[in-house]
């Protein structure tokens, strides 16, 4: 089984002790798959991304996609619209048979802050609209995932650190557990 996760540095593990602690290594060993993670650091929605994705014949038994807190910081609510709105055509062209999970952002200790994207909140507001037409795309709040405590965040700010992920993997099986995988 095959298990592709595309996301920021939170999926890619930033602030974990050991890699296989990050939320998508341990959900690929618990699911027995090989994990394929394409997350980047500092990234945002980007339908490019899709199209750098694996060779021909590629075929994950699932996919999860965490993007959005440094939409919120980065970007105008337009601008992530559109970009999610094209990178979720363009993922679910290329993988059509397969279920995709979607998390929007988790807890961060600044959400409050003031961006001219506009509230944290409207990322996971925005996401619901554009995942609901999709039948092989399923949405996951990933506000209330990790506890809101510091203790689970690496950096005391945003990414979590091993306890953290531990949850949060947790937290995700289910909703991939539940896929049939041919």
């Amino acid at each position: 089984h095959r298990l592709l996760a595309f996301g920021d540095s939170i999926t890619q593990g930033y602030d974990v002790c050991f890699t296989a602690n990050r939320y998508a290594a341990r959900l690929a060993e618990a699911l027995n798959a090989e994990e394929y993670n394409r997350a980047v650091g500092g990234e945002v929605f980007r339908p490019g991304l899709v199209e750098a994705e694996a060779a021909d014949g590629f075929r994950p038994d699932w996919i999860t996609v965490a993007y959005g807190t440094n939409d919120w910081e980065k970007l105008e609510q337009p601008v992530f619209r559109q970009n999610a709105e094209a990178f979720l055509q363009k993922l679910t062209a290329r993988y059509p048979e397969t279920d995709v999970l979607v998390v929007t952002p988790i807890w961060r200790q600044d959400y409050e802050t003031e961006h001219t994207f506009g509230a944290f909140s409207d990322t996971a507001e925005i996401l619901k609209k554009l995942t609901a037409p999709y039948e092989k795309v399923r949405l996951l709040e990933g506000f209330d995932l990790i506890p809101q405590e510091l203790r689970f965040f690496g950096d005391l700010r945003v990414h979590p650190n091993d306890a953290g992920y531990a949850i949060w993997a947790k937290a995700i099986r289910p909703y991939l557990e539940e896929v049939e995988v041919k």
